[in-house]
């Protein structure tokens, strides 16, 4: 195994560990969002309105009793 092969690996190793941190912060925060596509003003009926909220993880137990 040469030189590039180990950088390669290394930085595939870095780039998921990222990923992994990351999706781990958005699964641990609190989100609320509000969406709405094709809404005109005065006119309910065309369209969609789509609201969503994740609670959010207070501690580590609560990701650990959910897994």
């Amino acid at each position: 195994m040469n030189a590039d092969d180990m950088v390669s690996l290394s930085l595939e190793g870095a780039c998921s560990f990222l990923i992994l941190v990351i999706a781990y912060k958005i699964y641990r925060s609190k989100i609320k969002t509000h969406s709405g596509c094709c809404l005109e003003k005065g006119n309910d009926g065309n369209g969609f309105s789509l609201d969503s909220q994740n609670s959010g993880v207070t501690s580590e137990e609560d990701v650990l009793n959910k897994l």
